[in-house]
């Protein structure tokens, strides 16, 4: 693998504009774009100091990548699997590079370029793990108005809790893990607000690709390349009646509106923008975020105290997370295999019912 290849990162949690900002910047022909996969995180503990890969390093891999692609389809992307029969010689940061590119944009087509860009919101928990086998890597952390980020997951039909303290809880995780990143990685990292990139979108993407050091392009050209990609994705018989994909691709293809950025103001309930604001505050106004309600300090006690059940549920859901990065990888895969199949399993059941 070339050493002139470049792995950079989109962090930030969930629902912040992740995807519409890859949607924007995988069109760039100098960018090759990658589908929500953490395979690099997940294999890291084991094999950053490898040199040299195995078939069966390769079979692991593939086992994880299709159960992955199960959980979550690679919407707009056809996988293929690595040569099972075949060794892999040079660094773990190599065969990552390598990997991505099994990925190929089902419509986009081939791209002879040399900086892939990886997102997917886990490696802001991660980000320890990603610095370690890339050290030159360079992050975008996506953040929105949490308030704005809990009303879309609020919203979402393919969320697990759209729990409004439950949500401010994470949101303020990830966001004070990924700012505490950027502190220590100061050139390196960019912030990206989502409220600019929607109204002021071409002046975001130049700073995006003077950072990248790749030639700008207008946001119009690069949406162009986009629809024309979603209407042949959205045209193939094969994907007529898959839900999320219209929904993904149909959302992504309308054009950029600023209509959603302060409907939280309405859409959510008086409370839940004072709890959220509780939470989230203090960290909200370090990214220019202000809070519009106000509580005494007794309800802020009481309120406080209500959210540690949440909090500790949260935190050991996290701690859990950080124990299965350490174990053996045979292991990681299998029982990563089986958590997929429950829940395919659990989601038949639901619409059985």
């Amino acid at each position: 693998m070339s050493e002139s290849v470049k792995i950079h990162y989109i962090i930030g949690i969930g629902r912040s504009g992740t995807s519409l900002l890859m949607s924007l910047l995988g069109a760039h022909p100098s960018i090759w774009p990658t589908p929500e996969n953490y395979f690099a995180t997940f294999f890291a503990h084991t094999y950053t100091n490898k040199t040299e890969f195995t078939a069966k390093d390769h079979q692991l891999m593939n086992r994880f990548n299709v159960a992955f692609g199960k959980l979550q389809p690679y919407i707009g992307f056809d996988f293929q699997p690595l040569p099972e029969d075949s060794t892999f010689k040079g660094t773990y940061f190599e065969w990552c590079s390598f990997i991505y590119k099994q990925f190929k944009h089902s419509t986009i087509g081939e791209k002879q370029t040399q900086l892939i860009l990886d997102k997917n919101p886990s490696n802001t928990l991660f980000t320890f793990s990603l610095k370690k086998f890339n050290p030159e890597a360079k992050y975008i952390l996506m953040v929105r108005d949490y308030r704005a980020n809990i009303l879309s997951r609020k919203e979402s039909i393919h969320l697990r809790s759209g729990n409004a303290v439950f949500n401010a809880i994470r949101w303020k995780i990830f966001t004070k893990k990924a700012l505490a990143f950027q502190a220590k990685n100061p050139d390196n990292v960019i912030v990206v607000r989502y409220e600019d990139l929607i109204l002021q979108t071409d002046k975001e993407l130049e700073r995006i690709f003077n950072f990248f050091g790749i030639s700008n392009m207008l946001s119009e050209e690069l949406r162009e390349i986009e629809r024309k990609s979603y209407e042949a994705y959205l045209n193939n018989p094969l994907f007529a009646d898959n839900e999320r994909i219209k929904k993904k691709y149909g959302d992504l293809a309308k054009p950029i509106f600023n209509n959603r950025v302060e409907k939280w103001k309405t859409n959510l309930t008086s409370t839940e923008i004072e709890n959220t604001e509780l939470i989230c505050g203090k960290t909200g106004q370090l990214l220019g975020y202000h809070e519009s309600t106000s509580v005494t300090s007794s309800q802020k006690i009481l309120r406080k105290l209500s959210f540690i059940p949440k909090y500790l549920k949260i935190q050991f859901t996290f701690f859990k997370d950080s124990l299965f990065y350490y174990l053996t990888i045979t292991f990681k895969v299998r029982k990563f295999e089986e958590y997929v199949e429950h829940i395919r399993k659990t989601k038949r059941n639901e619409m059985d019912i």
